[in-house]
């Protein structure tokens, strides 16, 4: 597929075109891109804060999962609160030793 460009054409769609283009009119570029990321970013706040809006059926969905999340699941935490007190009644308790570590044992007779 060869296409006949026309040499004007050419000559005005050469990189070198391009680049001098760029660097006679980068800043206002860059701050028509700017400008149009801030007004989407603000039509974008605007309708999440102002303009929208649930159906019915959005809504009680939403409550219903909301409430099975944060539900206080009283028999969990009865058995959680016991837990913690067995250990806390472990932990109340002597230590017995039923060995001494520090004293080696003594060597019996395997000859019998």
């Amino acid at each position: 597929m060869n296409i006949d460009v026309p040499q004007a054409w050419r000559d005005r769609l050469s990189s070198r075109t391009f680049i001098a283009a760029w660097y006679r009119h980068y800043k206002a570029l860059f701050f028509v891109m700017f400008f149009i990321v801030a007004a989407v970013g603000c039509w974008a706040w605007y309708y999440s804060l102002f303009l929208y809006s649930w159906t019915a059926e959005e809504k009680q969905a939403y409550t219903d999962l909301y409430s099975q999340e944060t539900d206080f699941k009283e028999s969990k935490f009865r058995d959680t609160l016991n837990r913690i007190d067995r250990l806390a009644e472990s932990h109340a308790e002597p230590v017995v030793l039923s060995r001494i570590i520090f004293v080696a044992p003594k060597k019996q007779d395997t000859y019998r």
